[in-house]
């Protein structure tokens, strides 16, 4: 499982003092600590359950006001609006997600155990051996808990190694090593 970071999140310094983002596709607020997206109405508690430690006063009606500037929804979008599409920034990519057999099932979960209990509770039956993987995300980690397929994001690109610092620092060594062998001679 890995987050997913690209070009529609943003950063603006009004939400900053919350620890939140926005995720410009879904128009949501987005909380990259806990991998997350929050409506306007969710984002409240949320910041208020993390910033409680901090003994940080949030005003509701500052955040709501926030939450009016930018545009953010007060409700999810559906699930089946969001399959397929491309995987979002600032959620949790799960890359080994457990996609159900079943014709027009579509269930996704995350764990073999949490697919057998779905399959024998839904389906009935002989419960499969092998089911197919598909990277998936979910939106929250309460009512939207249900996971929709994604695309992957495409690889990241390989790091290219610069080489040169490497070669200046081999021949300083060679260079000194040369000093010590003279002064040896001598």
């Amino acid at each position: 499982m890995k987050s997913v970071l690209k070009s529609d999140l943003d950063n603006p310094p009004q939400l900053r003092e919350f620890g939140l983002q926005f995720q410009k596709r879904l128009n949501l607020l987005c909380c990259l600590a806990c991998g997350i997206c929050l409506t306007s109405r969710t984002g409240i508690s949320h910041v208020k359950f993390h910033l409680r430690g901090l003994k940080l006063r949030v005003k509701k009606s500052h955040l709501i006001k926030i939450c009016e500037e930018l545009g953010v929804h007060n409700v999810y979008p559906s699930i089946t609006d969001l399959s397929g599409t491309e995987a979002l920034s600032g959620l949790k990519l799960y890359t080994k997600a457990l996609l159900c057999p079943e014709d027009h099932c579509n269930a996704i979960f995350a764990s073999g155990g949490a697919m057998r209990h779905h399959y024998r509770h839904t389906h009935g039956g002989k419960v499969p051996d092998q089911w197919t993987v598909v990277p998936a995300q979910k939106l929250d980690k309460n009512r939207n808990v249900q996971y929709f397929r994604v695309q992957p994001p495409p690889p990241a690109p390989e790091p290219t190694l610069n080489s040169s610092w490497l070669d200046d620092l081999e021949a300083d060594i060679a260079r000194i090593n040369e000093g010590y062998k003279k002064e040896e001679e001598r």
